[in-house]
């Protein structure tokens, strides 16, 4: 989880310099994903994930919770790099 003093209710794993897994309430995701040239540059194809591990179909409101908690996440310096 990503931390700085404050419990985060969701997980973000980078695998590499493709894909990442997001995960929040006992259930995840697998996103594409793909480094770019620049040190910090990494295009997320969120548009491309449709359903969750457990069978569960992404909402709109799962891909904008995604989207922000992604987005809030990089920012971070904890990130689960594999």
């Amino acid at each position: 989880m990503f931390g700085l003093g404050k419990k985060r209710d969701y997980k973000l794993k980078v695998h590499g310099r493709a894909g990442l897994t997001y995960s929040e309430g006992g259930r995840e995701i697998f996103i594409d994903s793909e480094m770019l040239v620049g040190e910090f540059d990494m295009v997320v194809f969120l548009s491309k994930a449709s359903q969750w591990s457990d069978g569960s179909s992404l909402t709109p409101e799962d891909r904008g919770r995604i989207r922000k908690n992604i987005t809030n996440g990089m920012k971070r310096t904890k990130i689960d790099w594999d």
